[in-house]
């Protein structure tokens, strides 16, 4: 459609309903491009969801106009020692927080996983730890059972996992984390001597990693019924993630202490003639191995610690609670300007337009009044200009020109000062008269 107006042409804008629909199909693909490889896009109204459930490393780009992400962490669970009265593995955490970010960078998602069972009977090998920072179970004797491996945790961190650099500390990459459940002790093959639960993680305090569950005590001998202790609760931050005991030389074997990099490994059962301790859970800081003692039960791992930002909230999480990351943000818009009563502002329809051409045509009367006419020019260039009698005539032709500010010279010869005329063209409401 062509819109005319004071002789202008201009061109009407058409906006095809196909580039509506290129739009949002861009938004959904921006969305899911966000999510990284495994990482599962969802939306609820405004709100963008990326769901990681794969174990190992994904990513997350931030999308332009997003200056904030809601991200919630689940640890993976420890496993339980083995024999049936093996001590059962503790809970990894459930963290949430509120992450600043910057559009255009990208955050690295670590997803763990449960720690394996530890084995029994003539199977008495220890149970993993699981990815990426659980600690392994100790191996039992195989008249004894093997310890349970710690949870792997959870993260959201500012590095991928190959850069390393974690500390425990401030500078470490991890910016909110959620600790992995202690391995649970395993127990002496068909008798009474159980293992030690597994710590669980999710603690709010500030103990920072638990310790490792001592095994049954020292006054042992077979026919003792001691049973080994449940590893510490994972909490807040740095600090704890000791291996369990007792010290009863020669045979008892401790477990090691957690560390930033992982929980620490259960006693080794089998050194000590007797079932394994648990592994202790990744976290911030590692939890600690349980102990091993014959022929008592052996220690529940300590649960690994969690971290976030101050306002994030931390729980143990369900026994049904499978490790997994989800991130949740909503794309920032402009808001809609409004008028003086509140109500929205009408938002103008854009219009393209192509420039205005004149449609003038006319000839110039000039009195010379006696003086010789030597040339005449219309913006520099040359017009034809004719004498009749004592005046003359100049055909001004301005049809197809642009809209623009005309002026015509007509120069006189004798040294007379030249005459002018100016004339505009593309004005609406003025008559295309000279």
């Amino acid at each position: 459609m062509i819109v005319r107006v004071g002789g202008c042409s201009r061109a009407a804008l058409v906006v095809a309903v196909t580039g509506v629909v290129a739009l949002a199909s861009g938004s959904e693909a921006s969305a899911s491009a966000a999510c990284g490889a495994s990482g599962v896009s969802s939306a609820a109204g405004s709100t963008q969801r990326c769901t990681y459930t794969a174990t190992g490393e994904d990513t997350f780009a931030v999308p332009a106009g997003v200056t904030s992400v809601d991200v919630e962490t689940i640890g993976g669970a420890g496993g339980r020692g083995g024999d049936t009265t093996g001590g059962v593995g503790g809970v990894g955490a459930r963290v949430s927080a509120t992450l600043a970010v910057i559009a255009g960078t990208t955050l690295y998602v670590e997803v763990g996983a449960d720690g394996a069972d530890g084995g029994v009977g003539s199977v008495c090998a220890a149970g993993s730890g699981g990815a990426s920072d659980g600690g392994d179970g100790g191996p039992g004797r195989c008249f004894t059972a093997g310890g349970g491996g710690g949870g792997g945790s959870s993260d959201v961190r500012s590095t991928p996992y190959a850069a390393g650099g974690l500390i425990g500390a401030p500078g470490d990459p991890r910016l909110l984390v959620a600790g992995g459940g202690g391995g649970g002790g395993g127990s002496v093959f068909g008798g009474p001597r159980a293992g030690g639960a597994g710590g669980d993680s999710g603690g709010s305090g500030g103990g920072g990693a638990g310790d490792g569950g001592d095994a049954g005590g020292c006054a042992g001998g077979f026919g003792d019924s001691g049973s080994g202790e449940a590893g510490g609760e994972g909490q807040l931050g740095a600090g704890g993630g000791a291996g369990g005991g007792p010290a009863c030389p020669p045979a008892a074997q401790l477990g090691a202490a957690g560390t930033p990099s992982g929980g620490g490994t259960g006693g080794d059962g089998d050194s000590a003639n007797g079932p394994g301790g648990g592994g202790g859970g990744g976290g911030f800081i590692g939890g600690g191995g349980g102990g091993a003692l014959v022929p008592d039960g052996g220690g529940g791992g300590g649960g690994g610690s969690s971290y976030g930002p101050a306002g994030a909230t931390f729980a143990a999480a369900l026994p049904t609670d499978a490790p997994s990351v989800t991130i949740r943000y909503v794309i920032a818009t402009p808001a809609s300007p409004t008028t003086p009563n509140g109500s929205p502002t009408p938002t103008p329809t854009p219009t393209a337009t192509r420039a205005c051409t004149s449609r003038r045509q006319f000839v110039v009367h000039l009195h010379l009044r006696g003086r010789r006419m030597a040339s005449a020019t219309l913006n520099g260039a040359r017009v034809v200009a004719k004498r009749r009698g004592a005046d003359a005539t100049v055909a001004i032709d301005l049809r197809g020109r642009p809209k623009s500010t005309y002026r015509l010279v007509v120069r006189l010869s004798g040294g007379h000062r030249p005459i002018t005329r100016t004339y505009r063209t593309c004005v609406p409401n003025q008559r295309e008269r000279p």
